[in-house]
């Protein structure tokens, strides 16, 4: 997986996609929290020094959920 700049009209965002989508100027479709697919994102920038396994990006994705159990707030 590789972090990429992705763009959608006016929108930007930032995801990890899979490798051999991130190209530049390729359209893909990215899956929202709701399990939907959101089609026409291009990718407009790979960042290529970091690539992860799937499994380590999931897992990191969830990370927040235990933010307040680790912190002393």
């Amino acid at each position: 997986m590789i972090q990429c700049h992705l763009t959608k009209g006016d929108t930007n965002d930032i995801a990890w996609i899979e490798a051999k989508l991130a190209v530049q100027g390729k359209v893909v479709k990215i899956k929202q929290e709701d399990g939907t697919w959101d089609e026409g994102w291009i990718v407009s920038e790979a960042f290529p020094n970091v690539v992860l396994d799937s499994k380590v990006v999931n897992e990191r994705s969830q990370d927040y959920k235990k933010t307040r159990v680790a912190s002393d707030i």
